[in-house]
């Protein structure tokens, strides 16, 4: 930020060719967005001026003096907050007619007129500048009142929207401007502005920029000054190099912050400039800052002008964030897609090396004796998954012999052999079947886990301990064996051992009932 800082100060004193304002635009524009941030605290600074001059207005004793502090409260209000600076612009002038002055009354008649105008009350502004009697003013009062006649008629010229009348205001301005020279030495700072001024008025850029330059390496200008000056610049360069243009804008911006000047024109049309060039976030960032400029200042003139642009800058903005948006969503399909083909992708490739560690297992199984222990555990696991595998084909041999039953019937009630039939059902034990099944279930169970027995009295009372020789498991010990093997939904353990839900659940509960803590017995059981 400090070499931004150091760059906007010093830039005014180089020598600005097309190319170098190029180089350069980007880093003024930086500098700009760095000072609209700090932007209150220059407030604050002119707040404090204003304090120091209400005062002086206060405490001071004589007319004239307070006359003096109101004059640089309206100087200081001017082109900072329209109500105030109108408000002590008539207080200026009841001090001018209390004192008697006729120079003062003219000169307080001068500053309201510029107050009006920068209000947007031109009419006004142009009754009071008819006021104003000249006879026997000095060139300082004469100056002045050259030049917010100038300014009104600047005013008017670009407000009045009529090719005919626009060119006779801007007319009136320049011949007001040339009156303004005659009074002022061509060397001194006045003669500059005036200059700068008619040049830029005239298209002449080439002089416009050389008096700019020797006005800005002779002169110890304030920010309002060569804020000013360097719109004119921006103004002078806009049709042939914009971006030179842009430059002076944002110096002129830049300026405008610095001295906490509310009534100003460089940030909106460097905001215009910017959304020619297509600089949406900063013709965003700045039409904005104009239009809290503009209400901050209270200025009729600035609303309308912001309120012209600022709907095209936050439309164009919004299309661009549209036009994002969809990118974006279009982005996210294409992203999606090659995602879930990169999953597929992946899919198969690890279903393919799954493949190649089961048969890599299988192999190693023929040499699973000279493995040390590890590898006998990983034995033991493959011999886990074998008899879970031999169960389900127990099942699935029980459901063809069941298919095979249905079959046969069927057949008998289509050739009405029904005496046939008492023969089947004669032959079909379901009991036996069922005590199989729980015989196979147990035996396989107890040689996936041989363990379980010993582990679950680890998990009763002393005095409840089970046989750990048992070979068969009874109806309790069978519900929390199919617990261990992940089946928790009491329904299904209901159909499989063809037990009532309520029966279930006394099972469950009077081995609980017998654990050392009942609260975790279940989750005990799935651990081991």
């Amino acid at each position: 930020m400090k070499k931004h800082l150091l760059f906007a100060l010093l830039v005014p004193y180089f020598a600005f060719t097309q190319e170098v304002a190029l180089l350069n635009t980007d880093s003024i524009l930086t500098v700009l967005e760095g000072e609209i941030a700090i932007r209150e605290a220059y407030v604050q600074k002119k707040l404090a001026t204003l304090d120091a001059y209400k005062s002086s207005l206060s405490k001071s004793t004589s007319l004239t003096d307070k006359y003096k502090a109101c004059w640089h409260i309206v100087d200081q209000y001017k082109s900072f907050q329209y109500d105030s600076a109108f408000f002590y612009s008539l207080k200026l002038s009841d001090l001018a007619y209390q004192i008697g002055s006729f120079e003062c009354i003219q000169t307080a008649r001068i500053k309201t007129a510029f107050v009006l105008e920068s209000g947007g009350l031109l009419k006004e502004a142009a009754d009071t500048l008819e006021a104003v009697d000249l006879t026997n003013m000095p060139d300082s009062i004469r100056s002045e009142f050259y030049s917010v006649t100038t300014r009104l008629y600047d005013f008017m010229a670009y407000f009045v929207k009529d090719f005919y009348y626009a060119k006779i205001y801007q007319q009136r301005s320049r011949d007001y401007m040339n009156r303004e020279l005659a009074l002022h030495s061509p060397s001194s700072l006045r003669s500059h502005f005036i200059r700068i001024q008619i040049n830029q008025a005239e298209g002449d850029f080439e002089e416009t920029e050389r008096v700019y330059l020797s006005m800005v390496k002779n002169f110890n200008l304030t920010h309002h000054q060569l804020a000013m000056r360097s719109y004119d610049m921006g103004v002078v360069f806009d049709e042939k190099f914009p971006e030179k243009a842009i430059y002076y804008k944002a110096l002129s911006a830049i300026n405008d912050i610095r001295g906490a000047v509310k009534e100003n024109v460089s940030m909106r049309e460097l905001a215009e400039s910017l959304f020619r060039k297509g600089d949406l976030r900063r013709s965003s960032l700045f039409i904005k800052q104009a239009l809290d400029d503009a209400n901050f200042y209270s200025s009729r003139l600035r609303k309308v002008e912001v309120s012209d642009i600022l709907p095209i800058i936050e439309g164009k903005q919004y299309q661009e964030l549209e036009s994002r948006n969809t990118r974006v969503i279009s982005y996210s399909y294409i992203i999606t897609l090659l995602v879930l083909f990169l999953a597929l992708f992946l899919f198969i490739i690890f279903r393919q090396l799954s493949k190649l560690r089961i048969s890599k297992r299988s192999l190693d199984t023929a040499n699973e004796s000279l493995f040390n222990a590890n590898h006998k555990l990983e034995e033991s696991n493959k011999i886990k998954e074998a008899y879970i595998g031999q169960f389900f084909n127990l099942i699935s041999e029980h459901l063809f012999k069941t298919e095979k039953l249905v079959t046969s019937i069927n057949r008998k009630l289509s050739q009405r052999k029904f005496d046939d039939l008492s023969e089947i059902t004669d032959n079909i034990n379901s009991f036996k079947e069922r005590e199989l099944l729980y015989k196979n279930f147990d035996d396989m169970f107890l040689n996936l886990f041989p363990d379980f027995i010993e582990k679950l009295n680890g998990l009763l009372k002393a005095n409840d301990q089970l046989d750990p020789h048992m070979k068969l498991l009874t109806p309790e010990i069978r519900i929390y064996a199919l617990l261990r093997l992940g089946i928790n939904d009491n329904n299904q353990i209901a159909r499989l051992l063809n037990y009532s839900i309520n029966t279930i659940y006394t099972y469950k509960t009077r081995l609980k009932n017998k654990a050392i803590d009942p609260e975790t017995f279940e989750e005990s059981i799935i651990e081991i």
